[in-house]
């Protein structure tokens, strides 16, 4: 198969509306991306926090277990079952966290926009 190159020619004005509209898309698609990367940053410090909490909340929970050893009472032998079967659902919840690591480059993103905000002030005047 043989490929043919076919020129169109356009008016100025319609040239410069259409190479507006691209640069525009490319400013909209790097917005997106700066926001993504933001989330993903929320959604990492969330995770962390989460984890914090886990540990915080099984450290709580090893601190009231040796207090209940402690404690000759047997009445609280369901209360002691009950808690351990809340650690093992929080070591559950800390082990089935899996979390996406993807950075982008904000200083990149930043300068493509300046760039294309530049050219699209140079287009529409």
């Amino acid at each position: 198969m043989v490929d043919k190159q076919v020129y169109v020619s356009l008016n100025p004005l319609e040239h410069k509306q259409i190479r507006s509209g691209i640069l525009e898309s490319q400013v909209s698609i790097l917005n997106i991306l700066k926001q993504l990367s933001k989330l993903q940053r929320i959604k990492r410090k969330r995770t962390l926090i989460k984890e914090k909490l886990i540990k915080q909340y099984l450290n709580l929970l090893k601190k009231v277990e040796d207090l209940d050893l402690k404690i000759p009472d047997t009445s609280l032998s369901k209360e002691l079952k009950m808690r351990i079967s809340q650690k093992e659902i929080a070591k559950e919840i800390e082990e089935s966290e899996v979390f996406e690591r993807e950075n982008y480059d904000d200083e990149s993103i930043e300068g493509e926009l300046l760039s294309i905000n530049e050219q699209l002030k140079a287009i529409n005047g």
